[in-house]
C-alpha cells in the first residue's frame, strides 16, 4: 500500500529543491514589463502569412511579408509579434545593402516598439543585438545581448541560431557550431537553422559536414537560396568547382545582390577569370 505520509515528505523535499533552484537562477531580462496578450483574428492571420513569406528569404517574398505585417498592425497596432517581425524584414533589407542605414534604423525602432509592448519578446531582444552587431558595430554590446537572450530563452531556436550567426563572424567557430546544433535539436525541420549550421560548419573548416547539412536544408526547402550559397561555398573549399559554381548560380538567381560578389570570387578561384571580371564590372557599375 502507498504510504501517504512518505509521499507527502517526498513532495515537500521536491518543492524545497525547486525553491532553492529558483533562488539561484539569473534574473530575467526585464522585470514587470508589459506583455502582449491575444490579438484579433485578422491581425493574427496576416501575421502568420507574413511569417510564411519572411521564412523564404528572398527579396520579393520579404517585400510581401512587410505588407502583411503592416496589415496585421493596421488591425492591431499593439500586437508586439508583428512589430518584431517587421523589424526582421528591415534587418533582411539592411543586410542585402538596400539603403542599409534606413533599414537598420527601422529595424531598431520596430524592435523597440515591440519591447515596449512585450518586454519578454525573444526575437525583439535578438534584433537589438543584431543591430548592435551589423549596423552600430558595437560587438561587445551585441555579445552581451545575444548571450543574455540565449540564457533567458534557451529553447528558442531562432534566438540560438541568431547568436550562432554572430559567433561565426566573430571567429568563435566552435561556439557557433554548438549553438547551431542546439537550435537544430529544437527545430530540426527549419531550413534556416539547417542552413546556418551548414554555415557554421563551413566557417569552422568542416566542409564535408557543411555539404551534407546544406543538402539537408535543400531537401526540406528546395531552392532555398542560403542553402545553395553555403552548399556552393563548402564545395568550393573542397575544390569541387563545377558543383560549387552550379550551387552559387542558383543562389544568385534568387535575386540577392549580396550573393553576386561571392559568385564572382568563386569564378576567379575556379579559373574563370573572364566571367569573374565581368561580374566585378557589374558590381562597380552598381556602386556608381
Amino acid at each position: 500500500p502507498v504510504d501517504v505520509q512518505e509521499l507527502a515528505e517526498i513532495f515537500a523535499v521536491q518543492n524545497a529543491i525547486c525553491d532553492r533552484v529558483l533562488e539561484h537562477l539569473p534574473a530575467p531580462i526585464v522585470d514587470e514589463t508589459p506583455v502582449s496578450g491575444t490579438t484579433t483574428v485578422p491581425a493574427y492571420a496576416a501575421y502568420l502569412e507574413g511569417r510564411l513569406f519572411l521564412a523564404r528569404f528572398t527579396q520579393h517574398d520579404v517585400e510581401r511579408a512587410v505588407t502583411l505585417f503592416e496589415q496585421s498592425l493596421d488591425h492591431d497596432p499593439a500586437y508586439a509579434p508583428a512589430w518584431g517581425s517587421l523589424a526582421e524584414c528591415h534587418d533582411f533589407f539592411g543586410t542585402v545593402g538596400a539603403d542599409t542605414g534606413r533599414h537598420f534604423r527601422a529595424a531598431s525602432r520596430a524592435s523597440m516598439r515591440a519591447l515596449a509592448l512585450d518586454g519578454r519578446l525573444p526575437e525583439a531582444h535578438s534584433m537589438q543585438a543584431k543591430v548592435a552587431w551589423q549596423y552600430d558595430w558595437d560587438w561587445q554590446r551585441a555579445e552581451r545581448v545575444f548571450s543574455r537572450t540565449a540564457a533567458t530563452f534557451p529553447y528558442r531556436a531562432d534566438v540560438l541560431i541568431a547568436y550562432s550567426d554572430f559567433c561565426c563572424y566573430m571567429k568563435a567557430r566552435d561556439k557557433s557550431v554548438a549553438l547551431a546544433q542546439r537550435a537544430l535539436e529544437i527545430d530540426p525541420v527549419s531550413p534556416w537553422v539547417n542552413t546556418l549550421l551548414a554555415q557554421a560548419l563551413h566557417m569552422a573548416g568542416r566542409h564535408e559536414e557543411a555539404v551534407a547539412q546544406a543538402a539537408r536544408a535543400l531537401d526540406l526547402a528546395p531552392g532555398f537560396p542560403f542553402a545553395h550559397l553555403f552548399l556552393g561555398l563548402a564545395n568550393l573549399a573542397l575544390g569541387h568547382y563545377a558543383q560549387a559554381l552550379g550551387q552559387l548560380e542558383s543562389a544568385v538567381a534568387s535575386g540577392r545582390p549580396d550573393f553576386v560578389a561571392g559568385y564572382g570570387a568563386a569564378l576567379a578561384i575556379a579559373g574563370e577569370t573572364g566571367r569573374a571580371e565581368a561580374i566585378l564590372d557589374e558590381i562597380v557599375a552598381m556602386g556608381d
